[in-house]
């Protein structure tokens, strides 16, 4: 896995977010110095090169999502979406997050 990462991105990403339990085996994309997060307990590997690494517990939580699904659907909580666009444009997307000026987020679609 992080060897394809690296033919892409020879140097290494700046950072990644693992939320496929691939622990060490992501960690090798990641540029030295760089950010690791785990999102499921049991994944974090050890910081390597300066790699900053921390875990971030993710819990299922169906009331609150109920809540949050309530609030959407009758216009309490408004989400603000400048643009969507296919994953092909991620690059697109990147750098005009990276130009400012946006009012809302962009989402990338599959």
């Amino acid at each position: 896995m992080a060897a394809a990462v690296r033919e892409s991105v020879p140097g290494g990403v700046d950072g990644a977010v693992d939320a496929a339990l691939l622990g060490v085996r992501a960690l090798g994309a990641v540029r030295g110095r760089g950010a690791f997060v785990a999102v499921a307990g049991g994944s974090e590997p050890v910081g390597l090169r300066g790699i900053r690494v921390a875990n971030v517990w993710i819990t299922a939580d169906g009331p609150a999502l109920a809540h949050l699904a309530t609030l959407a659907a009758d216009g309490s909580l408004t989400l603000r979406v400048a643009d969507t666009l296919p994953l092909e444009k991620a690059v697109e997307a990147h750098q005009r997050l990276a130009a400012g000026g946006l009012r809302g987020r962009l989402v990338l679609t599959p």
